[in-house]
C-alpha cells in the first residue's frame, strides 16, 4: 500500500489494525552504512527514471541520498538508514500510519504528510530504513515510485 491521508504532526489515536506491527521475516541488516549512496542499486534508481546524479543528504537528522526525476512532473526520494532508535521506537513518536508496506520480507508503514510520502521499514532489532518521497505541486503522489510500489516489493 502507498500513502494517504494523515499527517506527522497530529496526535496518534489508540493503536489499530493499521499500526499493528509484523515481524520482520528478512535477516537483520546493518545500520551504519559508509557509502549513503550505496543503499539503492543504480539498476534500480535508474529503473524508476532518476535522471540526476544521486547525491549525499540529510533527512531529520538521518544521513542518506536523494535521487531525483527533474521537470514539471519531477520528484525526488530520500533514502537512508538510522540506528539512532528501533523501528518500533520510530513508527510509534509518529501520526498514525496511512498504510502499510513489506519489502520481501521487510514490514514497514507508510505516513503522508502534506506532499511527502514517507515509508519506514525494519530493517533491524536496532534501526529502520526511511524513504521520503517529495513531489512537485503539479506531480501526483502515484507517479512517486516509493509510495505506489512498496507493496510490491519493489524500490525502495
Amino acid at each position: 500500500m502507498g500513502c494517504g491521508g494523515g499527517s506527522e504532526t497530529s496526535p496518534r489515536p489508540p493503536e489499530s489494525e493499521s499500526s499493528a506491527f509484523v515481524p520482520r521475516a528478512g535477516p537483520a541488516k546493518v545500520t551504519e552504512v559508509a557509502e549513503k549512496c550505496a543503499v539503492v542499486a543504480e539498476d534500480q534508481w535508474r529503473g524508476v527514471g532518476v535522471d540526476q546524479p544521486p547525491r549525499q543528504s540529510d533527512w531529520n537528522g538521518t544521513s542518506g541520498c536523494e535521487y531525483q526525476l527533474s521537470g514539471d512532473a519531477g520528484w525526488s526520494v530520500f533514502v537512508g538508514v538510522s540506528g539512532e532508535r528501533s523501528y518500533k521506537a520510530e513508527v510509534n513518536r509518529r501520526a498514525e500510519p496511512t498504510g502499510g508496506a513489506d519489502l520481501k520480507g521487510y514490514p514497514g508503514k507508510t505516513f503522508r504528510s502534506g506532499t511527502d510520502c514517507t515509508l519506514i521499514a525494519d530493517i533491524s532489532d536496532l534501526g529502520f530504513l526511511v524513504a521520503t518521497a517529495r513531489r512537485q505541486v503539479r506531480t501526483s503522489m502515484a507517479s512517486i515510485p516509493a509510495c505506489w510500489r512498496s507493496s510490491s516489493g519493489g524500490w525502495p
